[in-house]
């Protein structure tokens, strides 16, 4: 027994004494490319773990210490869909593990009312073709003004009031408009009006902006119930809303008596905070937009120009003068986006440093632009024609980044008032 104690003890002292072996370590590089045109992807995000990298200009990667087995790295790039790469790793070997993004290319617009219900489009092969979803079933006698796609499933659209019902004007569908559903409904103490834009992320979370007034109304639970988000009489309205998780909410405005203003809120809209802006002027802010979450893009009307915040909108500088109105802008990544003013569109990829205009199709001049729609790779894109004081419209589709247009296959001529694909915008 004593012995057998004893050399239980040496044993225990022996292993007290002793390191254990660590795993091995190696490395994980790659590249990562465009699944369609075999391009690099630059800036995309390469998650390891809690640690994330970005892609260099070549569409490269790298990670050092890694643990020898079965590891994988997460890749997203706004406009593309997630991939995933898994590889054994080596100890004190180099693994490549090389990613082909697949852009995105589904797609929803909507308009103007036709056969008596609003029209809304689906495209799923970036934009060739488009087909009518929806019906008067479902549908209200009402034109519909923003479209926000979240996913090829679930998207979100807003508009004019719907005065036979006296309701909000809200759809969504989450089965890819196989069925869309009104979920704008009333509000308790609240008067129905028109909604000009939507910002979501998801199917629950949701910020519908009122057109003519400081009205902001919200839901969390799919749209089964809306509140008021944020409303002040001291705001003559909103110009625009943006949200980047549900939670941190931005709105443009003009105040009545100190012009235009940008708010955020950290708490999905529980308290507002004004940015520091570097204009003083009642022209709109008309767009905000998201290059990555801490830099934020917002155009508007002269003198606003471009704006630019690098520190998750809570100041903001001009990046280019306001010398036109800038209607909407789009940033496909870090240093490269478009701005349109309605009559042309300007390709930045210097982060607006310099412009270049695109040139559109020279049998449409007496069109304008309510709406102009990228995805992520830069190269596929459209744009909605409409002439001035008419329903009439369409939709025209490029696929070498503004060189040569054409136009989509419609199932009939109508105005379009927006049009976006889906994790673009």
């Amino acid at each position: 027994m004593r012995k057998a104690l004893y050399i239980s003890f040496l044993l225990v002292l022996c292993l007290s004494s002793c390191k254990m072996p660590e795993g091995g370590r190696g490395n994980i590089y790659g590249y990562v490319r465009d699944s369609t045109s075999s391009l690099p992807v630059r800036y995309a995000r390469v998650f390891y773990g809690d640690s994330c990298v970005l892609t260099d200009e070549e569409g490269r990667f790298g990670y050092s210490g890694v643990f020898e087995g079965i590891q994988s790295v997460r890749i997203s790039k706004k406009g593309f869909l997630p991939s995933y790469v898994s590889t054994r790793v080596a100890r004190n070997d180099s693994v490549r593990a090389d990613a082909a993004l697949i852009p995105i290319t589904t797609a929803w617009a909507v308009g103007e009312c036709d056969l008596g219900y609003c029209t809304i489009l689906n495209t799923t092969d970036g934009g060739l073709m488009w087909v009518r979803q929806g019906s008067s079933i479902n549908l209200a006698k009402a034109a519909l003004r923003k479209v926000c796609p979240i996913s090829e499933k679930v998207c979100w659209a807003v508009g004019d009031k719907d005065t036979i019902r006296n309701q909000f004007n809200i759809v969504k569908t989450e089965d890819g408009g196989k069925n869309w559903e009104r979920i704008g409904g009333t509000i308790n103490g609240t008067e129905s009006v028109s909604l000009k834009s939507i910002a979501s992320v998801d199917s629950k979370t949701a910020f519908a902006m009122a057109s003519d007034t400081a009205l902001v109304v919200s839901t969390t639970n799919g749209g089964a119930a809306w509140s008021v988000c944020h409303s002040n009489i001291a705001f003559e309205r909103f110009t625009d809303i943006l949200t980047l998780d549900g939670k941190k909410v931005f709105v443009a405005g003009i105040s009545n008596d100190d012009g235009t203003f940008i708010q955020y809120s950290t708490d999905s809209g529980g308290d507002w905070t004004f940015a520091e802006i570097p204009v003083s002027t009642f022209s709109p802010i008309n767009c905000l937009a998201v290059a990555t979450d801490s830099l934020l893009y917002a155009c508007g009307d002269a003198p606003i120009g471009i704006l630019c915040s690098i520190d998750g909108g809570k100041n903001w500088k001009s990046v280019l003068s306001g010398s036109e109105d800038y209607k909407s802008i789009i940033m496909f990544d870090e240093e490269s986006g478009w701005v349109s003013t309605g009559e042309k569109v300007y390709f930045t990829s210097d982060k607006f440093a310099t412009v270049d205009e695109i040139a559109f199709v020279s049998d449409y001049p007496e069109y304008y632009i309510p709406s102009f729609a990228m995805t992520g790779i830069g190269a596929i894109g459209s744009y909605s024609a409409a002439i001035e004081g008419s329903s009439s419209g369409s939709i025209l589709l490029t696929l070498d980044a503004g060189e040569t247009w054409t136009e989509s296959l419609l199932p009939y001529r109508i105005r379009i008032n927006d049009l976006a694909f889906w994790g673009c915008r």
